[in-house]
């Protein structure tokens, strides 16, 4: 009998490990040119946030393919300040991404988005401790 409670437990709420989603931390390191500007960030074609700079997202997504792309909110001329990556997850796992520009002007430079390793991810996100708005806001 207590052998069937423990079962009826566990799946019932959830005990096993497997097929959790992994953790994507997507974060925007500070640069003084483009601070004002938000990054639009789209994940697998949607839109999902403006990242503001010092700011990063917190993300679950499911294990496989996705597509992440990043680019300048309101500022259309700037045809370079895009950038796209793709990536793969596996379960229960965390994965850093940094997005910044180098932008030297208001017209010239280009975002990037760069898988890191969690050693340089832990050390980035050390010194960006905000989620951004459009996550706290949920």
């Amino acid at each position: 009998m207590k052998a069937i409670f423990l079962f009826l437990f566990a799946f019932t709420f959830g005990y096993d490990v497997k097929g959790q989603d992994a953790t994507v931390y997507l974060f925007r390191t500070s640069r003084f040119v483009g601070v004002l500007a938000n990054f639009t960030v789209k994940l697998d074609g949607k839109k999902i946030c403006k990242l503001s700079n010092k700011r990063f997202l917190k993300l679950s997504l499911k294990p496989g393919s996705h597509h992440l792309e990043s680019y300048f909110s309101g500022i259309s001329y700037i045809s370079n300040a895009k950038n796209t990556l793709d990536f793969e997850t596996k379960e229960s796992e965390n994965y850093y991404i940094e997005t910044s520009s180098n932008l030297k002007s208001i017209v010239g430079g280009k975002l990037k988005l760069v898988q890191v390793d969690k050693k340089r991810g832990d050390e980035l996100m050390s010194k960006i401790t905000k989620l951004d708005y459009c996550q706290r806001r949920q």
